[in-house]
């Protein structure tokens, strides 16, 4: 199953478990509805009146009670994800969470941030932010609601007990995780099973109210304890089939995810080693916390003793059954984390990583079906070969530059270098002026030692830079944030003409610093003809002539069966508009797109790093991160 297979099945999923809320919801209305008409009858009763109650229900007393549970239910659920709203950073805060940076001295934690630097750029992914949970135990996990806001969290016994391999497994499985949709669903099934809760909470409430009650009013005890018994009773049990529903699906995702591990890996005993140090660990995977139980679908390991009958509870397989899963071989022995000590990998030598990949095997001129296959597969993935090239594009990045992308000052200021080395030197001395006008000197004094750190490096890097600096970013303010973005812009637009390779780091910033939740996978194709020409028409002209250009973009179009009509102008105006609509397509839609952009890029057998940069950037934009290709 590729990329878009899982992005597909992760929204029928969602629909699916909608759909088992939505029963669960119509028991407890149907249930509650008898109960508060039973409590009615009681205190009617009281009073003297003559009551005749019988199995079916009077119609206001269904409808006002549905009205009310349903209410209660989505407010609930509604104001939980409200609280979310910043995604996976509002989960990892919630848990006490504490942002890593490289000004940190703890070797241990530069090697976590080493293992997530590498994967993200390894499956072209901007870089999460990492927090570290103050926690003994062995776990971590990835929350957001798209791959932009996505964050890391990792407890202190992952990094202290787990060595650079079986880290760099954890790690795969949650990135996992990130590519197959399943934080939004994660997200989502939190707010929902919150909003159950409280039909409890309030129920819990109501049978304490009668204790205050005065004799004059005691006559009404009864029915409000009924009421609130019954709510308590039903909204309890709403919660337990609304976790029976989430374990249920969390179990079958781990598997999922285990397997993807040792794909992008290649290496089973990194993810095998560090189950097998769960097991073999007093405290294991179990967090200390209570903010555990709301998010333990989410975790790497079962992170609450919950198993329940059968393991209904559970929302991980059992330890022994994740282990045969990835080695069948396995004979039942535990790794004890406490008996040996690893050494940190951030104090070891770094070892020398070879670079080649797709654009090796592109530049020998290969069919543009095959190439455009094996793009399409590469999609949502991180290989054993992409992790070497992002290896190797980290090692290529000097250090020093690496030290300006700690801070949200520094990380901003290095963003606007990059921008600028792409311009010609007379622009340069024009947006330096226009900076001097806007930032305090300081800070232009600090971007012009780093435009000389930028400037002798390969511009096939700015991609991996503009990965790098998501961490620093995302913690900008709004106020912050718009004013960088436009400043960007300003700097982008400063000659009047927007090229296509400025275009696609402005828009991929913009992309990546997005607090927007994503947009509905709900067009197709044919529904998009005109936005699809504009894109083509972008492709072919970026890496051919006049003549070649219009042949690519005929090319293209009859990979989407589009009648080739004249070329579009590169107005990067259209080319926002129409991305703002394909990345609206449906998921088994893109990789049709795909390849056609493939088709455009490589009809004339070449494939130049500005057109691969460019292809990356418009796959990131539609939500089809690629990897490295060169």
């Amino acid at each position: 199953m590729n990329f878009f297979e899982h992005q597909d099945r992760a929204r029928t999923s969602t629909t699916r478990l909608l759909l088992l809320f939505v029963v669960a919801i119509a028991t407890l209305v149907v249930g509650t509805s008898y109960v508060v008409a039973l409590a009615l009858a009681a205190m009617q009763a009281k009073s003297g009146r003559h009551v005749e109650f019988g199995m079916a229900l009077p119609p206001d007393i269904l409808l006002g009670t549905a009205t009310v549970i349903v209410s209660v239910v989505l407010l609930g659920a509604l104001y939980r994800i409200a609280q979310l709203h910043s995604g996976g950073r509002a989960i990892a805060e919630s848990m006490g969470g504490r942002l890593l940076s490289r000004n940190q001295p703890s070797l241990d934690e530069t090697k976590i941030l080493n293992v997530v630097e590498e994967m993200a750029l390894a499956s072209g992914l901007p870089v999460p932010p990492v927090y570290v949970i103050e926690d003994d135990a062995i776990n971590a996990f990835a929350a957001g609601y798209r791959q932009q806001d996505a964050v890391i969290g990792i407890t202190r016994g992952a990094i202290k007990f787990l060595n650079r391999d079986e880290l760099q497994g954890v790690i795969a499985h949650e990135f996992s995780h990130i590519f197959n949709g399943d934080m939004r669903l994660n997200l989502r099934l939190v707010g929902w099973l919150h909003g159950l809760l409280l039909i409890g909470l309030i129920g819990a409430q109501l049978l304490r109210l009668p204790q205050g009650m005065s004799r004059e009013r005691s006559q009404a005890a009864g029915g409000i304890l009924v009421l609130g018994l019954a709510l308590a009773v039903l909204g309890y049990t709403g919660v337990m089939f609304g976790n029976i529903i989430k374990s249920a699906v969390s179990r079958q995702r781990e598997f999922l995810a285990d397997a993807s591990a040792v794909q992008f890996t290649r290496n089973p005993d990194g993810i095998g080693n560090a189950l097998k140090k769960i097991g073999g660990y007093a405290l294991g995977s179990r967090m200390l916390m209570n903010e555990t139980t709301e998010i333990s679908h989410m975790l790497f390991g079962e992170g609450v003793m919950r198993r329940g009958i059968g393991g209904m509870f559970a929302t991980h397989p059992p330890i022994g059954d994740r282990i045969l899963r990835i080695d069948p071989r396995w004979n039942g022995e535990l790794i004890n984390p406490e008996h040996q000590r690893e050494i940190a990998y951030s104090s070891l030598p770094d070892e020398p990583v070879a670079a080649g990949g797709l654009h090796a095997t592109a530049g020998k001129a290969a069919a543009a079906e095959a190439l455009a296959a094996v793009l399409v597969s590469a999609v949502g993935t991180a290989t054993a070969q992409s992790l070497e090239l992002a290896q190797s594009q980290l090692s290529a990045v000097p250090d020093a530059v690496k030290q300006h992308l700690q801070t949200t000052l520094e990380a901003s200021l290095l963003m606007y270098g990059v921008v600028m080395v792409q311009s010609e030197p007379g622009v340069v001395s024009k947006q330096l002026n226009m900076l001097q006008q806007t930032l305090p000197p300081a800070s232009v004094r600090l971007l012009a030692k780093q435009l000389k750190l930028l400037l002798p490096m390969p511009r096939e890097l700015d991609l991996a830079l503009v990965a790098l600096a998501q961490p620093a970013l995302k913690q900008l303010s709004p106020d912050q944030l718009e004013q960088f973005l436009k400043i960007t812009a300003d700097l982008i637009s400063m000659d009047g003409v927007v090229t296509l390779p400025e275009w696609g780091l402005g828009r991929l910033l913009r992309h990546y610093l997005d607090s927007t939740h994503a947009v509905a996978a709900k067009l197709d194709l044919d529904e998009c003809s005109e936005e699809c020409r504009v894109l083509l028409s972008a492709l072919a002209e970026a890496g051919n002539d006049s003549a070649d250009a219009v042949a690519a973009f005929a090319a293209a179009c009859s990979k989407l069966e589009l009648t080739p009509t004249t070329m579009l102008p590169a107005d990067t105006t259209l080319l926002d508009k129409a991305i703002d609509k394909l990345i609206q397509l449906k998921h088994l839609q893109k990789p049709r797109l795909l390849k056609a952009m493939v088709a455009c890029v490589q009809h004339d057998g070449k494939l130049t790093t500005t057109e691969l940069d460019l292809l990356r950037v418009v796959s990131a934009l539609l939500d089809c991160p690629l990897p490295p290709l060169q």
